[in-house]
């Protein structure tokens, strides 16, 4: 079998598994082409992977799908909450003691002069 690049001789086993050219490393950089490939997520489970001429997705595509706005291919996905900041305990306490004196009105009881 003869290279489509170069012309040079490769093995009839490499010509089986369906390639054209030889392994001279100039020869596989022009000649090779890569493959379009998408993660598509699954529900609780580890992405799979399919060749992109296997889907029905137009040729041009955003770089990232995720958010890109109304008419992206990806899912909308909610902003992630931003973590709350830790209360200090003394301000746990201020924030319970304003909660108390706003449901029940403070009472409070006269101390006898005597008893103390």
């Amino acid at each position: 079998m003869k290279c489509r690049n170069c012309g040079g001789e490769f093995s009839a086993e490499r010509a089986e598994l369906g390639y054209d050219y030889c392994t001279s490393p100039a020869c596989v950089e022009a000649c090779l082409e890569p493959l379009n490939v998408v993660a598509v997520s699954v529900n609780k489970a580890a992405d799979q992977y399919v060749l992109r001429e296997h889907l029905r997705l137009p040729k041009h595509v955003a770089k990232s799908s995720i958010d890109a706005g109304s008419g992206s291919l990806g899912l909308r996905f909610r902003k992630t909450p931003r973590p709350r900041q830790p209360r200090s305990t003394s301000d746990a306490i201020a924030e319970l003691e304003s909660q108390l004196t706003r449901s029940s009105p403070v009472r409070t009881i006269p101390l006898d002069a005597g008893s103390c």
